[in-house]
Protein backbone atom coordinates (compact mmCIF):
# COMPACT_ATOMS: atom_id res chain seq x y z
CA UNK A 1 0.00 0.00 0.00
CA UNK A 2 2.53 2.26 0.72
CA UNK A 3 4.53 1.86 -2.51
CA UNK A 4 1.26 2.64 -4.26
CA UNK A 5 0.31 5.87 -2.10
CA UNK A 6 4.40 6.92 -3.20
CA UNK A 7 3.64 6.08 -6.59
CA UNK A 8 0.48 8.26 -6.67
CA UNK A 9 2.13 11.09 -5.14
CA UNK A 10 5.18 10.07 -7.55
CA UNK A 11 2.49 10.44 -10.62
CA UNK A 12 1.41 13.68 -9.78
CA UNK A 13 4.53 14.93 -9.26
CA UNK A 14 5.59 14.30 -12.61
CA UNK A 15 2.65 16.15 -14.44
CA UNK A 16 4.26 19.24 -12.71
CA UNK A 17 7.46 18.51 -13.65
CA UNK A 18 6.19 18.35 -17.38
CA UNK A 19 4.55 21.99 -16.30
CA UNK A 20 8.61 23.05 -15.04
CA UNK A 21 9.38 21.81 -18.53
CA UNK A 22 7.01 24.24 -20.32
CA UNK A 23 7.76 27.06 -17.80
CA UNK A 24 11.78 26.72 -18.47
CA UNK A 25 11.14 26.80 -22.40
CA UNK A 26 9.44 30.36 -21.90
CA UNK A 27 12.05 31.46 -19.41
CA UNK A 28 9.64 31.88 -16.43
CA UNK A 29 12.49 30.07 -13.57
CA UNK A 30 10.79 31.89 -10.97
CA UNK A 31 7.49 30.42 -11.42
CA UNK A 32 9.21 27.01 -11.04
CA UNK A 33 11.18 28.08 -7.80
CA UNK A 34 8.06 29.48 -6.33
CA UNK A 35 6.14 26.23 -6.99
CA UNK A 36 9.09 24.40 -5.91
CA UNK A 37 9.48 25.95 -2.33
CA UNK A 38 5.61 25.88 -1.96
CA UNK A 39 5.72 22.61 -2.47
CA UNK A 40 9.22 21.82 -0.04
CA UNK A 41 7.37 23.57 2.75
CA UNK A 42 3.60 22.02 2.44
CA UNK A 43 5.12 18.69 2.06
CA UNK A 44 6.99 18.82 5.39
CA UNK A 45 4.13 20.44 7.14
CA UNK A 46 1.43 17.80 5.65
CA UNK A 47 4.21 14.78 5.87
CA UNK A 48 5.22 15.33 9.10
CA UNK A 49 1.64 16.65 11.01
CA UNK A 50 -0.05 13.61 9.55
CA UNK A 51 3.00 10.76 10.69
CA UNK A 52 2.78 12.61 13.98
CA UNK A 53 -1.19 12.63 14.46
CA UNK A 54 -1.67 9.10 13.08
CA UNK A 55 1.62 7.52 13.42
CA UNK A 56 1.19 5.67 10.16
CA UNK A 57 3.62 6.77 6.74
CA UNK A 58 0.81 5.32 4.14
CA UNK A 59 -1.12 8.24 5.48
CA UNK A 60 1.26 10.76 5.76
CA UNK A 61 2.22 10.33 1.95
CA UNK A 62 -1.43 10.03 0.75
CA UNK A 63 -1.76 13.14 2.40
CA UNK A 64 1.54 14.80 0.64
CA UNK A 65 -0.06 12.95 -2.89
CA UNK A 66 -3.08 15.37 -2.03
CA UNK A 67 -1.02 18.30 -1.34
CA UNK A 68 0.92 17.75 -4.57
CA UNK A 69 -2.38 17.19 -6.13
CA UNK A 70 -3.39 20.58 -4.62
CA UNK A 71 -0.52 22.72 -5.61
CA UNK A 72 -0.89 21.14 -9.63
CA UNK A 73 -4.22 22.10 -9.96
CA UNK A 74 -3.93 25.71 -8.12
CA UNK A 75 -0.55 26.57 -9.03
CA UNK A 76 0.85 25.06 -11.80
CA UNK A 77 -1.68 24.55 -14.19
CA UNK A 78 -2.23 28.11 -13.79
CA UNK A 79 0.77 28.97 -14.25
CA UNK A 80 0.93 26.61 -17.38
CA UNK A 81 -2.42 28.32 -18.50
CA UNK A 82 -0.63 31.62 -18.72
CA UNK A 83 1.88 30.16 -21.21
CA UNK A 84 -0.35 28.24 -23.66
CA UNK A 85 -3.52 26.51 -23.85
CA UNK A 86 -3.36 23.18 -21.90
CA UNK A 87 -5.21 20.06 -23.31
CA UNK A 88 -4.49 16.65 -21.73
CA UNK A 89 -4.46 14.03 -24.29
CA UNK A 90 -3.66 10.95 -24.92
CA UNK A 91 -2.82 8.95 -28.26
CA UNK A 92 -0.65 5.59 -28.08
CA UNK A 93 1.33 6.00 -30.99
CA UNK A 94 2.86 9.40 -29.72
CA UNK A 95 3.23 7.87 -26.54
CA UNK A 96 5.15 4.82 -27.56
CA UNK A 97 7.58 6.96 -29.54
CA UNK A 98 7.93 8.78 -26.35
CA UNK A 99 9.48 6.35 -24.28
CA UNK A 100 11.50 4.57 -26.73
CA UNK A 101 13.07 8.09 -26.93
CA UNK A 102 13.08 8.72 -23.15
CA UNK A 103 14.24 5.25 -23.01
CA UNK A 104 17.95 5.89 -23.39
CA UNK A 105 17.83 9.20 -21.10
CA UNK A 106 16.21 6.79 -18.25
CA UNK A 107 18.39 3.72 -18.56
CA UNK A 108 21.17 6.72 -17.95
CA UNK A 109 19.99 8.46 -15.01
CA UNK A 110 19.45 4.48 -13.51
CA UNK A 111 23.17 4.67 -13.88
CA UNK A 112 23.68 7.57 -12.38
CA UNK A 113 21.83 7.04 -9.30
CA UNK A 114 23.60 3.46 -9.12
CA UNK A 115 26.85 5.26 -9.62
CA UNK A 116 26.46 7.68 -6.51
CA UNK A 117 24.55 4.92 -3.92
CA UNK A 118 26.60 2.16 -5.20
CA UNK A 119 29.49 2.84 -3.34
CA UNK A 120 27.25 3.84 -0.24
CA UNK A 121 26.06 0.46 0.12
CA UNK A 122 29.27 -1.17 -0.32
CA UNK A 123 30.43 1.01 2.50
CA UNK A 124 27.53 0.47 4.62
CA UNK A 125 28.06 -3.59 4.01
CA UNK A 126 31.29 -3.96 4.52
CA UNK A 127 32.92 -1.12 7.24
CA UNK A 128 30.33 0.59 9.64
CA UNK A 129 27.76 3.57 9.71
CA UNK A 130 29.89 5.55 10.93
CA UNK A 131 32.42 5.27 8.28
CA UNK A 132 29.28 5.68 5.94
CA UNK A 133 28.75 9.03 7.57
CA UNK A 134 32.27 9.93 6.88
CA UNK A 135 31.67 8.83 3.85
CA UNK A 136 28.78 10.97 2.74
CA UNK A 137 30.08 13.70 4.31
CA UNK A 138 32.65 14.00 1.90
CA UNK A 139 30.50 13.11 -0.60
CA UNK A 140 27.92 15.72 -0.15
CA UNK A 141 30.56 18.53 -0.94
CA UNK A 142 30.55 16.99 -4.41
CA UNK A 143 26.98 17.29 -4.79
CA UNK A 144 26.80 20.59 -3.42
CA UNK A 145 29.04 21.48 -6.57
CA UNK A 146 27.59 19.71 -9.15
CA UNK A 147 23.63 21.14 -7.73
CA UNK A 148 25.00 24.56 -8.47
CA UNK A 149 26.25 23.44 -11.87
CA UNK A 150 22.95 22.02 -12.67
CA UNK A 151 21.16 25.01 -11.54
CA UNK A 152 22.93 27.55 -13.54
CA UNK A 153 22.95 24.96 -16.52
CA UNK A 154 19.48 24.49 -16.73
CA UNK A 155 18.52 28.32 -15.76
CA UNK A 156 20.76 29.35 -19.07
CA UNK A 157 19.92 26.34 -21.13
CA UNK A 158 16.51 27.99 -22.71
CA UNK A 159 18.17 30.92 -24.28
CA UNK A 160 21.20 29.02 -25.25
CA UNK A 161 19.37 27.36 -27.47
CA UNK A 162 17.10 29.83 -28.96
CA UNK A 163 20.37 32.23 -29.40
CA UNK A 164 21.85 28.78 -31.01
CA UNK A 165 18.47 28.50 -33.53
CA UNK A 166 18.62 31.82 -34.03
CA UNK A 167 21.83 31.93 -35.56
CA UNK A 168 22.79 34.67 -32.98
CA UNK A 169 26.27 33.36 -32.82
CA UNK A 170 27.83 36.54 -30.32
CA UNK A 171 24.43 36.25 -28.15
CA UNK A 172 25.33 32.85 -27.80
CA UNK A 173 28.77 32.79 -27.09
CA UNK A 174 28.13 35.56 -24.44
CA UNK A 175 25.69 33.97 -22.68
CA UNK A 176 27.62 31.14 -22.62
Amino acid sequence: VLILAIALAKSIESVSDVIYGLMQKHERMDRIAVSMMLKGVLSLAVLGSVVWTTGSIIYGTLGLAVTWLFLLIVYDLNNARRVCRVTPFFDVPIMASVVGLALPLGIVMLLVSLTSNIPRYFIERVWSEQELGYFAAMAYLIQIGTTIVGALGQAATPRLAKEYAAGSEQQFKSLL
